[in-house]
């Protein structure tokens, strides 16, 4: 699994923390506060546009990766946590997600890969709204890796 379907996949499940919250809109990744891993598919831009649609969040994240190739990924969950429905494009038969809320600005995202974690996450909106803190560990062809996704509210 390439790392950038593991930031995106963390991305799209912070999402779960701003259903029905001011925090709904977009978030721009910021390459300068995050410690993202050079590695094969991380990006080199984001966006991510969170929508509420009656109790379901929808996530759509747009971006780059360092060696130019498009990212584009659209996932779905419910506002109170649960599974993750990776709509486009479409996962593997084996990739599953969950996410946890913990409380109102806090949750915590798994990705399963034949029912091994490949990836957990912790996220955390801070208490202006502006700004969401993702740390998380992922491991990916090249081995475990550790980042901390910096968003800002656009």
């Amino acid at each position: 699994m390439h790392l950038k379907t593991l930031l995106v996949a963390a991305l799209a499940a912070t999402n779960l923390m701003f259903a029905a919250d001011p925090a709904v809109g977009t978030w721009k990744l910021n390459l300068a506060k995050s410690k993202i891993p050079p590695a094969p598919g991380a990006p080199a831009e984001m966006t991510v546009i969170l929508e509420d649609q009656n109790g379901q969040v929808v996530s759509t994240s747009k971006g780059k990766q360092s060696d130019g190739k498009p990212i584009s990924q659209k996932t779905s969950f419910p506002s109170e946590g649960g599974a993750i429905n990776f709509l486009e494009p479409a996962p593997p038969a084996d990739l599953s997600g969950q996410v946890k809320r913990i409380d109102a600005d806090t949750l915590e995202f798994i990705t399963l890969r034949d029912g091994k974690e490949v990836q957990s996450s912790h996220n955390v909106l801070s208490k202006d709204r502006k700004t969401l803190t993702i740390t998380g560990k992922a491991m990916t062809p090249q081995g475990p890796v550790e980042f901390v996704e910096v968003l800002e509210k656009q």
